[in-house]
């Protein structure tokens, strides 16, 4: 996923690989120009799914059909930045298994 350098979320304007697991609907990977996000995954962090709408594009690069989709929002993430805060708290009682 291409985005502005500093920012951990999908925004209008991102080129995005997605792959067919991580969708609905369609058959193999989905490279799409996002053009609306339906949902401030910053602002919602608890979402599993979010709606995407823009142009699909072909392997040439050019642009394809227009695309409204559901799209796993763990597949748009991106490393977490230091200002985020961690998502889940450790479990104290498990433990980690032995090398």
């Amino acid at each position: 996923m291409t985005s502005n350098p500093g920012s951990r979320w999908v925004r209008t304007g991102d080129v995005v690989r997605i792959p067919q697991a991580h969708y609905c609907y369609g058959h193999g990977p989905l490279t799409m120009r996002v053009s609306t996000v339906g949902a401030d995954i910053r602002r919602y962090p608890g979402l599993e799914w979010v709606r995407l709408c823009g142009v699909e594009l072909r392997p040439d690069g050019s642009d394809g059909n227009g695309r409204d989709v559901l799209v796993r929002v763990a597949a748009l993430r991106r490393q977490p930045l230091p200002e985020d805060p961690p998502r889940r708290h450790p479990d104290p009682d498990r433990t980690e298994p032995s090398a």
